[in-house]
């Protein structure tokens, strides 16, 4: 895990102690496919977001989404339903954790969230065209709570 997540991830569970909350490990559903899963899912939702402002834009998306668009809009019907499968096979084995625990610390990836460029963005007024809102919903469809983390770039100074 990237030491800036780690370190975001230390001071979120201190937090939590502070407020008296009682930290425990525990031991999650198996992970084996629960990783390319999301990677389905998260492909063919970016790429459905996406329709209408992609196809022209294309080249101002950046390598890292344009390749997950892509990934979404080459993901086949069959894929899409193992995927769908996968989660809820991983949501019911935590629906079980949570019977015994209130919340679990974790977090959402092990490096640190690509940046986009939204003076870009807004030049193209991409951000005007998206779903007017977003709900804060997990992989199963949860709501979730986000603690908002920003990481500085270093600097040379």
């Amino acid at each position: 895990m990237n030491e800036e997540v780690a370190a975001a991830l230390g001071e979120t569970e201190a937090t939590f102690r502070e407020l008296g909350a009682r930290i425990r490990e525990i031991t999650v559903p198996a992970l084996d496919h629960v990783s390319e899963a999301f990677l389905v899912l998260c492909s063919t939702e970016a790429a459905a977001a996406h329709k209408e402002t992609y196809p022209e834009y294309a080249s101002e998306y950046g390598n890292e989404l344009s390749e997950l668009i892509e990934k979404g809009r080459k993901t086949t019907e069959s894929r899409l339903a193992e995927s769908l499968q996968e989660r809820n096979r991983f949501a019911d084995g935590l629906f079980e954790i949570f019977q015994e625990i209130d919340l679990l610390l974790t977090p959402t990836l092990s490096f640190p969230a690509p940046r986009l460029d939204f003076n870009r963005l807004q030049e193209h007024d991409y951000c005007s065209r998206r779903r007017p809102q977003q709900s804060r919903r997990s992989l199963f469809s949860h709501p979730s709570i986000y603690r908002t983390i920003q990481f500085q770039p270093e600097s040379g100074d």
